[in-house]
């Protein structure tokens, strides 16, 4: 047990120290990704509102694309929720680990 957890300690310092750079590659990455899919969505809708011989079968592929497109947004901010949250947990998970009851 205490080689493990001197490994998790020795792992979690390294994903410190490499969670500067993982937010400047995947950070501006997850933002376009959410201004991207709401920006599609908005201009969807407007084509349906501002539209006036939209056929019933066209609404409705457009509709139904819109609710794709914002599942999948909903989907995508669902999973950096969780990672988030996991995360968070990860301090109380070493806190309470037992590790004070490791030999020296």
């Amino acid at each position: 047990m205490a080689s493990g957890l001197v490994e998790g300690i020795k792992m979690h310092n390294t994903l410190i120290r490499l969670s500067v750079d993982i937010d400047k590659a995947f950070g501006t990455v997850m933002a376009l990704q959410v201004c991207q899919s709401s920006g599609s969505a908005v201009s969807l809708l407007l084509q349906i509102a501002l539209s006036d011989q939209l056929t019933s079968i066209a609404s409705m592929k457009l509709i139904f694309f819109v609710g794709a497109l914002f599942f999948l947004l909903g989907l995508f901010l669902c999973n950096a929720g969780e990672i988030t949250y996991q995360a968070s947990e990860v301090s109380d998970a070493i806190f309470y680990c037992g590790w004070q009851s490791c030999p020296p």
